[in-house]
């Protein structure tokens, strides 16, 4: 498949400096038999500030890794778009953790030029390394870039997104008698769901009451089961 590969990513590696903690801390001291997860979110205003460089930095297009390009011919046009949404924390989540996703890049899925990408950064301490480093333990953060067709980042809407990505596919299928497929993929709590409710609410405003033939349904895989969330068929009366 040409075009952009997905999860084909670069890697960055940043220091966290003594001076972005809490200088209550009192720096990074002995770690007193804590867990790395328990230090991790006692540093977290550090963690926090080199994740705040880093989308500083994509913000005035100082890419620490070039976005690569895509390469779309005529004999490559139904090749499947990769679209990566991201979602908000929930205020439990941010209670107890930290954003580490950054989206980086455009929405224009059918396009050529620039992918887009999804910058994940994981927060370590040296212990995460080498259990034997018990005193100072070093904080780093690692960023890794995964790459895809257009990222949506927690401020865009289902509409947007359906702007961008599903209607080109419903003109497609329905105007010009083919067949087109959403396949929504993600860990349980991602947003599958939610993001399939809402693409079939824009979906259903969408399609030709004066076209016939087609055909529209919404199958939901969890494990080894499989139940029909949506069905819908036109039809003369």
């Amino acid at each position: 498949m040409s075009g952009v590969q997905a999860f084909s990513g670069e890697k960055i590696t940043r220091p966290v400096s003594h001076s972005m903690g809490n200088s209550a801390s009192g720096g990074f001291e002995d770690t007193d038999g804590k867990t790395s997860s328990s230090l991790r979110q006692e540093r977290r205003e550090a963690y926090e500030a080199c994740i705040a460089a880093l989308r500083a930095e994509l913000a005035l297009e100082r890419r620490p890794a070039v976005l690569p390009q895509r390469h779309t011919t005529a004999s490559d046009d139904a090749r499947p778009r990769i679209v990566l949404r991201k979602r908000p924390l929930f205020e439990h989540e941010a209670r107890r953790d930290f954003d580490v996703l950054t989206a980086d890049g455009g929405d224009d899925v059918w396009g050529d030029g620039p992918a887009a990408a999804l910058w994940v950064t994981r927060p370590f301490l040296a212990l995460d390394h080498d259990m034997s480093a018990t005193l100072h333990p070093e904080p780093f953060v690692e960023s890794h870039a995964f790459y895809a067709d257009a990222v949506f980042d927690e401020r865009r809407s289902t509409a947007e997104l359906y702007d961008a990505a599903v209607r080109p596919l419903v003109a497609g299928a329905v105007l010009r008698g083919g067949v087109a497929t959403v396949l929504c993929f993600g860990q349980t709590g991602s947003g599958k769901t939610h993001t399939t409710r809402g693409l079939l609410d824009e979906l259903r405003g969408d399609l030709p009451l004066d076209v016939l033939g087609w055909r529209v349904s919404a199958v939901e895989v969890a494990g080894a089961a499989v139940s029909v969330a949506a069905c819908g068929v036109s039809c003369r009366r």
